[in-house]
């Protein structure tokens, strides 16, 4: 089999944006977006990120009240990410896919296994690096030093 013929298109930089720390009922949510060409991700997606992280982010007792969303506005539709942490050092995962004409009309994708993209990854091994700088090594732990942390791309 050649592995190479499965490869198409390769590597497109992506726009990546971050719009803060959303606060509700004692659960923080950390939202970015990325896009391929750096248009400005529709207000109606971010809220509905936001919607999202409010269903998962702290569901379980086990759960810390933190976690991040990131919507990505694809090349074929809209992805919706939404990363928590659980019992100190596990990550929770719940993606989502919407299509580029109805974007809110999204479906869980569970059954896919698909966790993320290479894009998003990115993003999602930055939280992973502040999570345990910030929270699990300090002898005190600090969720507002995580909260107050986010990813910042080179947009390469």
């Amino acid at each position: 089999m050649n592995a190479e013929a499965k490869i198409v298109r390769g590597y497109e930089p992506r726009v990546f944006e971050y719009y803060g720390v959303h606060e509700a009922r004692g659960v923080w949510i950390k939202l970015y977006s990325i896009t391929r060409d750096g248009s400005e991700t529709p207000k109606d997606v971010i809220s509905a990120s936001v919607s999202l992280g409010r269903k998962y982010i702290g569901s379980d007792p086990l759960d810390a009240p933190v976690g991040f969303v990131i919507a990505h506005v694809a090349r074929e539709a809209v992805f919706y990410v939404v990363c928590w942490w659980n019992d100190e050092n596990m990550l929770r995962t719940a993606v989502y896919r919407g299509s580029l004409e109805a974007p809110l009309e999204m479906e869980s994708i569970a059954d896919t296994n698909i966790v993320a993209c290479v894009w998003e990854l990115e993003i999602i091994s930055f939280e992973r690096d502040q999570w345990v700088d910030k929270v699990l090594k300090p002898k005190k732990l600090s969720l507002a030093d995580y909260l107050n942390t986010h990813y910042e791309s080179a947009n390469d």
